[in-house]
């Protein structure tokens, strides 16, 4: 909580000075909260209507003073509250499907929003989404799909290959802003080899014809949102399978979830699949998940690095954190982990199914689970430290 103190002649401690009356000694406090143009507007508010209620016994003189010093305190808070807008650049886009906001000036910083939930951020793990399957195929990919195109580094990661990549989108509102997190994507989108379509990931496999060497998911987070259980089910996994080609690899991001969650959508991947391979991310947090009907090459970081085309090799160092592919891969090869392992922390989690959505009934065990009440208790009575 802070506060600002609004002082007379211009906030400077002083005598009382013409016009400003005796019995307030120079200044007066004001409890603003949050010092941000909006919550100091209405503090100003309550400050002038003090101000105005106190006229009649500190005289004419005394008024036109304070009212003077709410007037330039409202101008000045008006001001900084544009300045704070023009400092995080924005674009805004609605559609029959959704509200989609675009903001923030630095990669770090740049954020999509679809109806005001945080879809993704600029990240090194988007790309390895494409470059892991893609270096793990026995042979150079030929074409690729994407499902879900949310800021669109993972087709822009796949177009690095010199490969036809078609990536599928819901909201069409989405992948027009491309360019705000992209700047120089504009080449890559219009290329021959890029296409974009505007459908449900599932429905569009369901009524494509089309055979992928690559098929890349990243469903909307969280991982308990109604309706992401269509992009992590076996009826989802059977129909992807079809799509694929005989020796194709399918690229399943998770981000977070709890020990069922984890343990079903692997199930669900592992009775989908023959080969099913799992590594934690270069970030530290989610899965990346291999899946084929033919064997994962047990390819070293340095042999991945190997089949990197140029661009694509630019494309996943762009943002590190490695200094070289090599590094970046055996950063990944690293933290690999056995489905069977994840598998065993819920062993009797049912695999992922459209009738049988383990993720999206969570509460219960939400409920349950001590990290979780822990920190509800401390978010309750305003703590920050361990209980």
């Amino acid at each position: 909580m802070t506060f600002l103190l609004i002082a007379h002649c211009s906030g400077r401690a002083c005598r009382p000075c013409s016009g400003c009356p005796g019995s307030w000694s120079g200044s007066s406090w004001a409890e603003a909260g949050p010092r941000d143009g909006n919550q100091r507007a209405g503090a100003q508010d309550a400050l002038l209507a003090e101000i105005r209620s106190q006229r009649i016994r500190r005289g004419d003189a005394a008024r036109q003073h304070l009212d003077r010093e709410a007037r330039e305190w409202r101008v000045r808070a008006k001001r900084d509250h544009a300045e704070q807008q023009e400092e995080l650049p924005r674009e805004v886009r609605r559609d029959s499907t959704a509200t989609v906001v675009a903001t923030g000036s630095s990669r770090e910083g740049k954020r999509l929003l679809v109806n005001g939930v945080g879809i993704t951020n600029l990240t090194p793990i988007t790309k390895m989404m494409v470059h892991l399957p893609n270096a793990f195929l026995p042979r150079p990919p030929q074409t690729g799909l994407v499902i879900c195109f949310g800021m669109g580094t993972t087709h822009l990661s796949m177009l690095s290959w010199g490969i036809h990549s078609t990536a599928v989108e819901l909201v069409p509102s989405v992948p027009g802003l491309v360019t705000f997190f992209h700047p120089k994507a504009a080449p890559w989108m219009n290329s021959p080899l890029s296409h974009v379509v505007i459908d449900d990931g599932r429905f569009y496999l369901e009524r494509s014809s089309e055979i992928y060497d690559v098929i890349t998911i990243d469903p909307p987070p969280p991982v308990e949102a109604a309706g992401s259980s269509l992009l992590y089910s076996k009826e989802f996994y059977s129909t992807a399978r079809k799509h694929l080609s005989p020796d194709g690899i399918l690229q399943q991001w998770i981000p977070r979830g709890d020990s069922v969650v984890l343990a079903s959508v692997t199930r669900a991947l592992t009775e989908s699949f023959r080969y099913v391979r799992a590594f934690h991310s270069l970030e530290g947090w989610g899965i990346h998940f291999l899946a084929s009907m033919t064997p994962i090459p047990n390819l070293s970081a340095s042999q991945l690095a190997k089949k990197l085309p140029p661009d694509a090799a630019r494309d996943l160092m762009e943002w590190g954190p490695a200094s070289s592919a090599q590094e970046q891969f055996e950063m990944v090869l690293s933290k690999e982990v056995s489905p069977d392992a994840l598998i065993r922390e819920a062993p009797n989690a049912p695999a992922l199914q459209d009738d049988s959505p383990v993720n999206e009934y969570f509460a219960l065990r939400r409920l349950r689970d001590p990290a979780f009440q822990r920190v509800a208790l401390r978010r309750l009575l305003g703590r920050s430290e361990n209980l």
